[in-house]
């Protein structure tokens, strides 16, 4: 049984919001012209916005790092592939760009509950399981759903997989015009972690 999931969404919110710092590794598996292609990174946020990845595997950026430093500005740091070229980026530079289309710098767990926040204002009907439920190796989790809007209103736009114990993200589904577009899945995920700050500034 599902339910409208408004407010678990604000609740979503306020804990991927309020965490002062932690670490989390992101597994991100797509198909890319018919091919598997997957994604590894390592992402250390530490409130209020600074935040770094490192990307463990990933073909030609393995070994890269990308990281917002506390005035805003993005710093990256090629891999050996690329020689360890440091350079600036703007915001929206396509170097950011995910294979799903998605900005890596937006993708911290609170930025990515905005999102879905803002997608839900946009339209999409969001659902969310009445109680935990069991899928696949994840015995407890809480499914929470974005329908698209316009013409594939009938189909999921985004399922979000959330670990109740700590309410948060533990995988992030996408779909694009019904199909299956991208799976992220979240672990190794440690909470206030000691940080030291210079690792922010590449």
């Amino acid at each position: 049984a599902e339910q409208n999931g408004t407010e678990f969404v604000d609740k979503l919110l306020h804990h991927a919001t309020t965490l002062g710092a932690y670490k989390v590794t992101a597994d991100l598996s797509m198909r890319k012209k018919g091919k598997p292609s997957k994604t590894v990174a390592e992402f250390t946020f530490k409130a209020p916005s600074l935040l770094r990845i490192d990307v463990l595997s990933g073909g030609l950026n393995t070994g890269a790092a990308v990281a917002v430093r506390a005035d805003g500005g993005i710093c990256a740091k090629g891999g050996p592939a690329l020689f360890g070229l440091k350079m600036n980026l703007e915001k929206g530079s396509r170097l950011l760009r995910l294979p799903n289309g998605l900005i890596v710098t937006g993708c911290d767990l609170g930025a990515l509950v905005r999102w879905l926040k803002q997608q839900s204002k946009l339209g999409g009907d969001v659902t969310v399981s009445a109680a935990p439920i069991k899928i696949d190796e994840l015995t407890n989790v809480i499914v929470v759903e974005l329908k698209d809007t316009g013409p594939f209103s009938s189909s999921v736009a985004q399922r979000v997989l959330v670990d109740p114990s700590h309410m948060l993200p533990i995988e992030w589904i996408l779909f694009k015009e019904g199909a299956l577009l991208s799976t992220t899945k979240f672990r190794n995920l440690e909470l206030s972690p000691p940080i030291d700050e210079s690792i922010f500034q590449l």
